[in-house]
């Protein structure tokens, strides 16, 4: 296969204190979020010929520690963007967090089980299910079951449960 390939121009970024777990573009605003076993999530503005570390957020627990969750399994790490470039979210083991981009302190939400994916609608909640624009934050757990939380500013959220989106016989309740 040497040679099938031609080579392309690549910048290398640097600044987590430990591998890169995950990573996520947000098309809307030309930023890359990228996870690390470290326990942060940086924010970069990426063009063609350079780029800038933009915002560091941590990781945080219930007492407001950063938490290493499992960098073994990086489908446990997940991040995503809201679609209007707004908020990033990230989780780790059993909790959410949510950043505005560009300032203002982050939200946590600690989840009943872990959580294994995370995603906001692909176009904005408003169309969806509401008539007030609402950002929405869908999070499925390793038990299978589903929460969402809106975001209702840079302080305040609120979750609910999908009580029936799951299999049945895929929850396990005892744990």
């Amino acid at each position: 296969m040497a040679g099938d390939l031609r080579k392309c121009s690549f910048i290398k970024l640097e600044a987590h204190q430990s591998r890169v777990i995950t990573c996520g573009w947000c098309s809307k605003k030309g930023l890359l979020a990228t996870s690390g076993s470290d326990g942060t999530v940086r924010v970069w503005n990426v063009t063609k010929s350079q780029y800038t570390l933009q915002q560091t957020c941590l990781e945080a627990d219930t007492d407001g520690m950063s938490t290493l969750g499992s960098p073994s399994d990086p489908s446990l790490s997940p991040l995503a963007w809201s679609v209007t470039g707004k908020y990033l979210a990230s989780a780790m083991e059993k909790m959410v967090n949510i950043w505005q981009v560009n300032g203002g302190k982050g939200l946590l939400d600690v989840q009943p089980h872990w959580v294994s994916a995370l995603a906001w609608p692909e176009e904005e909640a408003e169309s969806l299910w509401c008539s007030e624009p609402k950002d929405m934050l869908l999070v499925g757990r390793m038990d299978g079951s589903l929460g969402l939380i809106e975001v209702l500013d840079a302080s305040d959220m609120h979750r609910s449960e999908l009580e029936h989106c799951y299999r049945k016989d895929g929850r396990n309740d005892a744990t």
